[in-house]
């Protein structure tokens, strides 16, 4: 439901004083406010802003603050918000109008207001009112609220801020045309709708079978309904061909690859639509990825002259081998078997809901670890600030609880350490940024550390920094470093001992003899720990790529007990893993521990300078994504001596348009054989015309299926002897190369696909050093501006930002959107850097040559040599 509108707020002032305005208060900014954030309660409240000062530059951070339009992003604030809530139904209100009332403050008579009201709220006798953003860390040095919120100065006469916010009653002015009775229904409590529910209940502890009863409610079967029908092979085994529709393929583009990720799935067999409500038969089955290459399949695939699947209208079909052998007979007599896909497409009788392998081990380990912060947990002043830390509603309560706790704990990194040592530490940042870096450090509200900044900054290097601060601290000492990786846990140690040795020889240059053998500082022990025997022994904990954490992994690892915290990662790129867009609690599961952090208001601590990649390789990322840095800037980079400039005096990314291609369904993939075999053709003429050392250029594809045909196709390029394999974008997130290609695999028949998903594009557009090299369809998102179809020009348009409509199984609209990737192609044209290749797309043959070579009939080889990744790999595609 859409909020109610409120009336604009003049004035706020406590009832008790006169009614001309002080000074001082006018220094803040109040305004009546109503709740509209998703899945919470709707409220009616006052709202103060208080101004920050230029705390990035003081080492005090940026603040963010949940996005107004999405409420799951997170968006850079300008000021401290503090919400006085007005409990429902607990309070009374009154109205009186002031518009010529001569005791209205004079400020306001005198502004030609036409309407002025004096509205009133009277808390009833047992009601409180919730104040949500106390107690966060505030700095705006020079002015009186920097002391009304860290200091308890006083704000009006004797009263402090607490006791403003503390009172039964609150006054304001306010300004409405439309008279008190407008103001009174614009202020209806009835207005608002009920108080919102999850529904599941107060118990949350684990309990196996009310977990699968809740899944079953909050992701139902018949959320994932399709078409199908079967195809005889023999006793055992059959075949089911599921025709997805457009509209379920949209629906769950981003989380399908993820749920299937082993190729195993539960069918769950209907006789019809009707009967989704039913049970159905349960059945095992295994996506296939060559179904073209199957004989009993033949008739079913629409393929080519040669026998190759094609793109056409059944290309969402998806295609699984089912173990039947343990049905009943009646069972068996429920499947409707087709001879061809041509008697099957207007008879379909059955139809199947797909159901996936809940993680149950994972369930439990996040329920138990949320649950450490439960009400029945053993009450203390550390527990109580760690639970309002994960509400993200601020420490009101708490605060004001004890007299002896008014204000958060603050924790100094570099407390206890050896200035010789402190000094090495901090100089692990840039030289314009140790100043800045040193003053985070040494005032961490609840000892946490958030460092957030895009890719190529340096982010694992400061988390490091900080991570060696804390070892060295002798109040912490001994620290848990994880990720949501292997890989970026085994980057994040890798670069912990190799800033650590060199932390420690800055510190010991000079000490050679005996006599100064016990100043000298060690490197750090970096060793491989199950999280089960060490979290618990550590008293600090740092983890890499938090934006890709779930806030109950954090609470895994970090516990109910205030510890220092040290996390880094960028919210702008991949989010954490959530297997299904119809999980009621899908949009809550995407906002990583990182994310939700920041979004909490605590400061953040941000890399200004880009070290990755040359000049004008970072702008488009720059100017499309991160648009509120500011104050960023590019190192002045050596530029990698192998790899040649553009254009002169910068290195600017470029996309290379391959008409004419054409995108295949492989199983719940895509392959794209051209874009493959042209991508591989121009990096190797690059390679023997420029001279330069494959092994420094890396390839990403979005999808497994390209990975996989990139890298069998390599043997056939001598020239590129030596480049590492291929891999997905989400594989890539933790690493770089001095030139990166990649080939996006689509095309405008195809469409974006997840390709579009704004986050996994920030990834593979921000891996490059020196080069970035795009291959694809310019036009995958529409036509272009330039174009002389200004009417399809004007409806790409509109699509790329409002998405294309569609409606899902149960009436919802579904939008598939693709802004970001609309915005880099647009920007890359304006640039004049996209180039269509001469050369034909492969023939048929070719492909065929080339498919040969990575894929038997049946499954095949499946090894390196081959392209193939035997077994799960850890990227989605």
């Amino acid at each position: 439901m859409k909020a109610p509108k409120t009336p604009q707020t003049l004035l706020a002032r406590c009832p008790d004083t006169v009614l001309e305005e002080p000074s001082s208060i006018q220094l803040v900014n109040f305004n009546l406010v109503v709740s509209a954030a998703l899945d919470t309660n709707l409220y009616f409240g006052i709202s103060m802003w208080f101004p920050f000062g230029n705390t990035e530059a003081t080492g005090f951070g940026a603040v963010f603050a949940p996005h107004p339009d999405t409420n799951q992003d997170v968006a850079l604030v300008s000021h401290r918000r503090l919400d006085i809530v007005l409990p429902r139904g607990g309070y009374t209100m009154d109205i009186v109008d002031k518009t010529d009332c001569a005791d209205a403050p004079k400020s306001l008579r005198n502004a030609g207001i036409k309407k002025l009201n004096l509205v009133r709220f009277q808390l009833k006798e047992g009601q409180d009112a919730q104040v949500r953003g106390w107690g966060l860390p505030f700095e705006n040095r020079g002015e009186a609220y920097h002391d009304w919120l860290l200091n308890q100065a006083p704000v009006l006469g004797s009263l402090s801020l607490l006791d403003l916010v503390s009172q039964r009653s609150f006054t304001l002015f306010v300004f409405e045309n439309g008279g008190v009775g407008k103001l009174a229904y614009l202020l209806d409590e009835k207005r608002l709708p009920k108080p919102f529910d999850y529904g599941y209940g107060t118990d949350h502890s684990w309990d196996l079978e009310r977990y699968h009863q809740q899944l079953e409610n909050c992701c139902h079967l018949d959320q994932h309904a399709a078409a199908n029908y079967f195809v005889r092979k023999d006793e055992k085994v059959v075949f089911a061909v599921v025709r997805r529709s457009d509209v379920f393929v949209a629906e769950f583009a981003d989380s399908w690859t993820r749920l299937a990720n082993d190729g195993y799935v539960t069918l769950h067999l209907h006789k019809n639509f009707e009967s989704l409500s039913e049970a159905g038969i349960k059945l095992k089955a295994k996506i296939l990825s060559n179904a073209e290459r199957i004989p009993a399949l033949k008739g079913h695939v629409d393929t080519g002259k040669n026998g190759k699947a094609k793109s056409n209208k059944y290309e969402n079909d998806l295609f699984l081998s089912v173990l039947v052998a343990q049905l009943e007979s009646s069972e068996k007599s429920a499947l409707v078997f087709f001879e061809d896909c041509a008697k099957a497409k207007a008879a379909y009788e059955n139809c199947v809901s797909f159901a996936f392998n809940s993680p149950i081990k994972e369930a439990e380990r996040h329920v138990g670890a949320v649950n450490q912060l439960s009400p029945h947990v053993p009450d203390s002043f550390e527990i109580r600030l760690v639970r309002d830390l994960f509400c993200g509603r601020g420490f009101f309560k708490t605060l004001t609880k004890d007299p002896n706790h008014r204000y958060l704990p603050v924790i100094d990194y570099l407390d206890g350490l050896d200035c010789t040592v402190a000094a090495a530490i901090v100089s692990e940042a840039l030289p314009d940024d140790r100043q800045r870096f040193e003053a985070h450090l040494r005032n961490r509200a609840l000892g946490i550390c958030l460092i957030a900044a895009p890719g190529g900054t340096g982010k694992t290097t400061v988390l490091s920094a900080v991570t060696l601060a804390m070892l060295h601290n002798p109040r912490i000492g001994t620290v848990y470093g994880s990720g949501p990786t292997h890989v970026a846990v085994s980057k994040f140690a890798e670069r912990l001992y190799t800033r650590g040795a060199a932390v420690a020889a800055k510190c010991n240059a000079g000490k050679v003899g005996n006599g100064d053998e016990e100043t000298r500082i060690r490197r750090p022990v970096v060793e491989e720990e199950d999280y089960l025997t060490f979290k618990d022994k550590a008293k600090g904990i740092a983890l890499d790529e938090a934006a890709c954490l779930t806030r109950a992994d954090l609470l895994s690892v970090y516990g109910n007990g205030l510890r220092p915290l040290a996390m880094a990662g960028d919210v702008m790129q991949l989010t954490p893993a959530m297997m299904d867009k119809r999980n009621r609690f899908y949009l809550e599961g995407k906002v990583s521990a990182l994310a939700f952090y920041q979004g909490t208001g605590l400061p953040v601590y941000r890399l200004w300078t880009q070290l990755r990649m040359c000049d004008d390789q970072f702008g488009l990322a720059r100017k499309l994504v991160y648009k509120d840095l500011t104050n960023f800037k590019l190192l002045n980079v050596q530029k990698a001596p192998d790899l040649r400039s553009s254009a002169a005096g910068t290195l600017q990314p470029v996309f290379v348009h391959c008409p004419g291609t054409k995108t295949h369904s492989v199983g719940t993939s895509k392959r794209n054989p051209a874009q493959v075999c042209l991508a591989l053709e121009l990096l190797s003429f690059f390679v023997r015309d420029k001279q330069v050392n494959p092994a420094n250029i890396v390839i990403i594809c979005p999808y497994r299926p390209n990975v996989e045909l990139a890298n069998g196709q390599l043997a056939r390029f001598p020239d590129l002897k030596g480049m590492a394999p291929a891999q997905t974008a989400d594989s890539f997130q933790d690493k770089e190369g001095d030139m990166a290609v990649v080939i996006f695999g689509t095309t405008e028949k195809s469409e974006a696909g997840f390709t579009s998903a704004e986050n996994r594009l920030n990834v593979m557009i921000t891996r490059q050093k020196s080069a970035l090299v795009l291959v694809g369809d310019k036009n995958v998102t529409g036509l272009l501006p330039g174009d002389s179809d200004k009417k399809l020009v004007a409806k790409a348009e509109k699509a790329a930002i409002t998405g294309i409509r569609s409606f899902g199984v149960e009436g919802a609209m579904v939008y598939s959107r693709a802004r970001l990737l609309r915005e880099v192609l647009k920007h890359l044209q304006d640039l004049g850097r996209i180039f269509a290749v001469g050369k034909e797309p492969p023939s048929q043959p070719e492909i065929e040559a080339m498919l040969e070579e990575v894929e038997e009939v049946g499954g095949g080889k499946r090894g390196r040599g081959k392209g193939w990744q035997k077994g799960k790999g850890r990227g989605r595609g």
